[in-house]
């Protein structure tokens, strides 16, 4: 797995890969843990308070990083399509998702094939 450029705090671990799933489970961890709120999406994956990642066999591995959040770089970005979920898995993800990133999956939504009227109507109303 390649190394990712960001910068994480004392007691942050970034996990690679975004998905709907992941969020919830990392979200229901963190907030199990007492962390509320500090869950962070990135272009790459999330930033989560390493007290999260208990090393049991089902806890998200950390992933090396370096460097400054503006230079974050990965070999194979994984980028959520929305075309490819229902509208609650696209609303869930997007309730984690940075300004920029909430940008291009709804623009993506709107340029696909079938946008979905409902939800545009619902996440555009909430910027």
């Amino acid at each position: 797995m390649s190394t990712l450029n960001l910068s994480l705090r004392d007691g942050e671990s970034f996990i690679h890969g975004r998905s709907p799933e992941k969020a919830k489970d990392l979200l229901e961890r963190a907030a199990a843990a007492g962390h509320h709120g500090r869950v962070r999406t990135t272009t790459n994956g999330y930033i989560v308070p390493s007290a999260i990642l208990d090393g049991s066999g089902d806890a998200p591995v950390a992933t090396p990083v370096t460097g400054t959040p503006e230079t974050a770089t990965s070999e194979e970005p994984t980028l959520f399509d929305p075309t490819e979920h229902t509208i609650a898995e696209v609303e869930e993800y997007l309730s984690t998702a940075d300004e920029k990133e909430r940008e291009r999956v709804l623009t993506a939504e709107r340029e696909g094939k079938k946008a979905r009227k409902t939800l545009l109507a619902e996440t555009e109303g909430d910027k």
